[in-house]
């Protein structure tokens, strides 16, 4: 599961960096990471229970999957692997990702008073990837098992 979605927000209502992290922790709870020398992006990752994992320094999650969505390609060359070291990264880096990024009003960063002209919200299901892995695994395992069943009988 990955989905994503921004929102722009009137000049008339762009809330403060700090009143909008406010807002933030007290919707989400204390973010499990946040980048250090990058203002504005908040992350929280939660175990298969939906429980919050507790504030951590981010390199403690080097090497674990991507946060952001994109494109979970099923290979068969390659996807047994990766469901694998996706089952594996489970226990360390969570099960369910979200983060929070802001974007600046004249795009730059001056403090916890700078206005926010649009936020991003990023959230991934490791747990579903998986699992949609392991049903396209099991169809395209299926196809090349009859594919070859055929070829046999032709054979």
């Amino acid at each position: 599961m990955l989905l994503n979605r921004t929102e722009y927000l009137p000049a008339s209502k762009r809330p403060t960096v700090a009143a909008f992290a406010k807002t933030l922790v007290e919707t989400y709870g204390t973010p499990t990471e946040l980048q250090p020398g990058s203002p504005g992006i908040y992350r929280w990752r939660y175990d298969s229970s939906e429980t919050l994992y507790k504030p951590t320094p981010a390199t403690s999650f080097v090497g674990c999957p991507r946060l952001k969505p994109g494109i979970v390609e099923f290979q068969p060359s390659r996807s047994l692997l990766m469901i694998q070291e996706y089952k594996q990264s489970v226990p360390k880096c969570g099960a369910i990702f979200l983060e929070v990024d802001m974007g600046f009003a004249d795009f730059k960063y001056v403090g916890p008073g700078t206005l926010i002209k649009n936020h991003t919200t990023h959230m991934t299901g490791l747990d579903a990837t998986i699992r949609a892995l392991d049903a396209a695994k099991a169809i395209v395992d299926k196809a090349q098992a009859e594919a070859s069943a055929v070829a046999i009988k032709k054979g």
